[in-house]
């Protein structure tokens, strides 16, 4: 269990560019290529085209 809530929280925190914090905070480039970002490491779970 402890292995699995590490994963998640990995994965959480590469995401964090979706809270509201980083979104009121960060201009429209960084948001776009933090998700470009995301898009290449998690390629065969997201839809990189969806997702930028």
């Amino acid at each position: 269990m402890a292995w699995w809530s590490g994963k998640i929280r990995k994965i959480l925190n590469n995401f964090e560019f979706h809270s509201g914090n980083s979104l009121t905070n960060m201009n429209s480039h960084d948001l776009q290529e933090a998700a470009a970002d995301r898009g290449l490491k998690y390629n065969e779970d997201l839809n990189t085209a969806e997702t930028v």
